[in-house]
């Protein structure tokens, strides 16, 4: 069968991209990938979302740490030291046996903006936005509880900030585009990888260390606010690795890392390059299958139809009628034998009309509650 030139074929709007997060997706319920990666709801022309209190508390976990990466390390010594004395300082105003208020409440509207000084505030700034259903909170109890971890995780950062007081690589010392960091893992099936790390740590050159040039090394770093440990077979930290080596030459990737933030635990993890050859060749075949179950290949005359072109040599990919039927649930298919609900369910709720909705969220998505 003769097949499209690559040239041809490289349409990046066309293309499969794939991320950890959708690959996971992927493998944990097909019918989940096309809920959530594909999906575009047709009067809206945008992707779903479902909130939950996990997903608020990381994203603003997440804001407030990874904000830090823009200001350099004197800076970032100095935001935490500055949060640390007005932490020191409200708990010494604080009577003996008295309940402490939270002394770093959000302006309100009209008042001076919030200084980026104080990384508690900035929480609480971060916080106010996923309150209530936006977070996926069902009752004011969840919502304190889980404002309660976030809190304790910032604190956990100001006490051993580890190394956010090292160098880091900027994201636009390596890309500059306007989509999320990516690149064609195998342009000759038009897939994409793509993807964004939390933290990049940079390593002074050393000359005891092989990996080492006269341009240093980095170390990926991934912030989990979680309390599941990653698996030891995750594709994760690979999938950085091979994204930021393709996209720059300059570092090395030399370890990756997960800093659990509530624990206050870090896990380093060696990436063998027995790995990495493994981890593409997954990416490019689980891309092919998502492809294959998305369009069909048409020979001839009948792709010629297809286009309005009757020049019976023309050859292509197209895509199917109705290949969402394709995406099936793992555990109706008996892929899974999980007693659990799969959670593609939620989002066929908000299908079904059985949700909430709430509005566009900051992913320009359609963002929905379920209680």
């Amino acid at each position: 069968m003769q097949k499209e030139s690559i040239n041809n074929r490289q349409d990046k709007y066309k293309a499969i991209w794939l991320s950890h997060s959708s690959i996971g997706d992927y493998e944990k319920c097909p019918r989940l990938y096309y809920l959530h990666d594909v999906y575009k709801d047709p009067k809206t022309k945008r992707k779903i979302n479902i909130t939950s209190p996990y997903m608020s508390l990381g994203i603003a976990v997440h804001n407030v740490v990874e904000a830090l990466k823009t200001f350099k390390v004197e800076e970032r010594r100095e935001i935490i030291e500055s949060t640390k004395d007005s932490l020191i300082s409200s708990a010494s105003f604080a009577g003996a046996g008295e309940k402490k208020e939270n002394t770093f409440e959000l302006k309100s509207e009209g008042e001076e903006e919030i200084s980026n000084k104080n990384l508690l505030e900035n929480f609480d700034a971060e916080f106010a936005k996923v309150t209530g259903k936006k977070g996926g909170f069902i009752s004011s109890e969840q919502e304190a509880e889980f404002k309660e971890r976030g809190v304790n995780m910032i604190k956990n950062v100001i006490a051993d900030p580890k190394m956010l007081l090292s160098k880091t690589v900027s994201t636009k010392s390596y890309y500059t585009g306007d989509m999320l960091p990516n690149f064609y893992i195998s342009p000759e099936e038009n897939i994409i990888l793509c993807g964004n790390v939390d933290w990049i740590e940079y390593h002074e050159p050393s000359a005891t260390k092989e990996l080492d040039n006269k341009n240093g090394s980095i170390s990926v770093v991934d912030f989990k606010t979680g309390k599941n440990e990653e698996k030891e077979n995750s594709m994760q930290l690979p999938i950085y690795k091979i994204l930021l080596e393709e996209l720059q030459h300059k570092w090395k990737v030399v370890s990756g890392k997960y800093w659990y933030l509530e624990s206050g635990e870090v896990v380093t993890k060696e990436i063998e390059e027995s790995r990495i050859q493994e981890v593409k060749d997954k990416i490019i075949k689980i891309g092919i299958e998502i492809r294959d179950k998305k369009l069909q290949w048409l020979e001839g005359a009948d792709y010629a139809r297809t286009k309005n072109n009757f020049d019976s040599k023309n050859a292509g990919w197209v895509a199917r009628d109705n290949f969402e039927e394709n995406f099936k649930c793992a555990r109706d298919s008996g892929e899974s034998s999980s007693q659990y609900e799969c959670d593609c369910k939620k989002y066929e709720k908000t299908l079904a009309g059985e949700a909430e909705y709430l509005g566009v969220d900051m992913y320009n998505k359609d963002l929905y509650f379920i209680n």
